[in-house]
């Protein structure tokens, strides 16, 4: 998702926060399943696999822009 990207490369409040809007965005574009989700971050991989995103987690996320 486009928007998700967007997001990811202007916020720069926290990096927790732009952590948490990676993992959202990849997770999103994993759903979708997006060839940008290679270029989105594919070295996040082994830490989209180590965590475990729930739904909820990625609501708060998504809504909370």
């Amino acid at each position: 998702m486009r928007t998700f990207r967007w997001m990811v490369s202007r916020t720069e409040s926290s990096s927790l926060e732009n952590e948490e809007i990676e993992l959202a965005a990849l997770y999103q574009t994993r759903i979708s399943r997006r060839s940008s989700f290679i270029s989105l971050g594919s070295f996040r991989r082994s830490e989209l696999i180590s965590r475990k995103i729930n739904r909820k987690f990625l609501q708060i996320v998504y809504y909370k822009h």
